[in-house]
């Protein structure tokens, strides 16, 4: 058996939380669906996940993948939808090169199965795009691998994860409750959670102030916790 990543997108922040609910559920069975029905047998090690309307390079499980990969020597990466993700045709481009040369096999739930090389030569893909968009592919190809190097340095062995004290995990419910959508209404952005968590004097782990950055991360890690909330 192969050890894969599965990664999907979710709908922007102005859906519902039953939305969003039901579109986690059915894109986690379709992917396990996929690795276990596929002739090879894909061992799904974990299923990373971003939020469809947030920037290329804040996509905080886009950025683990790369991690991963980079770590943990990852055969194969499983999309649920490769050509829907919402971002440029150029970086999209520059991402499968990038996973093509660590000889990462690639599947599309979508499409119906694994992405053949003679079918999709990325490298073509970005010499066709105009020489601002190959620039900006590749500053944001850049600054996602430094991200994915940042995450790796915060979940490595002897740092325990935030969450792990009562007033942690107090900090943790009080970002799912103004992260959560109210009726009729618009959910509050990450940097506004984080205005209010420092306007309650709530800290990191480190005991700085909160960056919505941070906040983002937090929640999309505890997405499932949240979700049941």
């Amino acid at each position: 058996m192969a050890p894969a990543i599965a990664y999907f997108e979710i709908a922007g922040q102005d859906d519902t939380d039953r939305c969003l609910r039901t579109q986690l559920r059915h894109h986690q069975n379709e992917l396990e669906k996929y690795c276990l029905n596929y002739p090879l047998r894909l061992e799904l090690q974990s299923i990373e996940s971003d939020d469809g309307s947030c920037r290329a390079t804040e996509r905080l499980g886009l950025a683990r993948l790369l991690g991963k990969i980079t770590r943990d020597r990852t055969e194969a990466v499983v999309f649920y939808d490769l050509f829907g993700l919402g971002i440029s045709d150029a970086l999209l481009a520059r991402l499968m090169a990038w996973l093509r040369d660590r000889n990462v096999l690639l599947h599309n739930v979508v499409s119906g199965g694994w992405l053949r090389d003679d079918r999709y030569r990325w490298k073509e893909e970005i010499l066709k795009c105009s020489p601002q968009h190959r620039r900006s592919s590749l500053r944001e190809m850049r600054q996602l691998i430094s991200f994915s190097k940042t995450l790796l340095k915060a979940d490595s062995p002897g740092r325990p994860r935030f969450g792990c004290t009562p007033q942690e995990q107090e900090t943790l419910e009080r970002m799912a409750a103004l992260r959560r959508k109210p009726p009729k209404a618009k959910r509050l952005s990450y940097d506004k959670i984080a205005e209010i968590l420092n306007q309650e004097n709530r800290r990191t782990q480190q005991g700085g102030p909160w960056k919505g950055r941070t906040v983002r991360e937090l929640i999309q890690r505890y997405r499932d916790d949240y979700q049941r909330t």
